[in-house]
């Protein structure tokens, strides 16, 4: 059935009105610290705004994430984490780059965009769902629709990047802002396309200090798991995830996301394939406490 976006914005109009006179009022901002000694701004939707934007993607982008294109990974129903690691084991390169501030960089007026052209709403409609899951002109890090809304505007990207790596003989794979590149290619030639790609349309930028180029003779590592062979997590990565479950052992559940700025979907993603690979006690426990949390709602 198709999907009335005008009467979805109609009927949920009142608390559109009210929210989007004074955004900020109905956001907590907080920042927490980065491993790079740096801070992570977050902005929380309070409880009437998360509920409106839990609407929105329920009801609107959930239905349409079959437009995703399909190497994107992250924050995506019935694709786990695996599918996209696995296309990088036992490669000759591996490179992983970064876009700059992601989130900062996705835009009201990209937004915008991309719901004219994949979801084919009038502009009107489009204009008032980005404005209400935008704050100050961007995505805010800490909202439910923002993940998903990410995907949705890097379609384009992912076109053009999918297809490079196809004519060049290149496995490509997106998570978030993670751009991973696997095979034997021109890293150079790689390189200058992809920063192309993400100026020309985006306005995003390479992060370069973030830029990793992993020979097989190296530690092979896509999202904290060992690629070289075999897929094996990193110490670095089960450190990560004892430090996940003593956050919600000390903040409670309800407030993970509040201290970490990340949400409960992303690290149920990880732990599930965490659990594919080493089961440990820990990350039983993690994915038992992230059941349980699943089951309430």
């Amino acid at each position: 059935m198709e999907i009335i976006y005008d009467d979805i914005v109609e009927y949920y109009h009142d608390e559109i009105d009210r929210i989007s006179k004074n955004k900020e009022k109905f956001y907590q901002i907080f920042d927490i610290p980065k491993k790079n000694g740096r801070k992570r701004h977050i902005a929380q939707p309070l409880s009437e705004l998360k509920q409106l934007q839990k609407i929105f993607y329920k009801e609107i982008f959930y239905p349409k994430s079959y437009l995703i294109h399909k190497c994107a990974y992250a924050y995506m129903p019935n694709i786990s984490m695996h599918q996209c690691i696995e296309k990088h084991v036992g490669q000759n390169i591996v490179v992983k780059m970064d876009v700059k501030n992601f989130f900062d960089s996705v835009t009201y007026e990209l937004i915008v965009d991309s719901f004219l052209y994949a979801f084919r709403m009038n502009r009107r409609t489009a204009e008032i769902i980005a404005d209400i899951c935008t704050l100050n002109g961007h995505l805010p890090q800490g909202a439910v629709t923002s993940p998903i809304i990410s995907n949705f505007v890097c379609r384009i990207l992912d076109r053009r990047l999918y297809n490079y790596c196809e004519k060049h003989n290149i496995e490509y794979s997106r998570y978030a802002d993670d751009l991973i590149f696997s095979g034997n290619f021109d890293i150079k030639a790689l390189r200058s396309y992809v920063v192309w790609a993400l100026r020309d349309y985006y306005g995003f930028k390479l992060n370069y200090s973030k830029l990793k180029i992993m020979r097989n003779y190296q530690r092979q590592v896509v999202l904290g798991v060992l690629v070289n062979q075999n897929c094996r997590l990193t110490k670095e990565k089960r450190h990560e995830l004892r430090q996940e479950l003593y956050y919600i052992k000390k903040y409670g559940i309800d407030d993970y996301n509040r201290f970490t700025g990340k949400t409960l979907e992303q690290l149920r993603g990880y732990v599930n394939y965490a659990l594919e690979i080493s089961r440990e006690t820990f990350i039983e426990e993690l994915y038992e406490l992230l059941r349980k949390k699943e089951c309430d709602i």
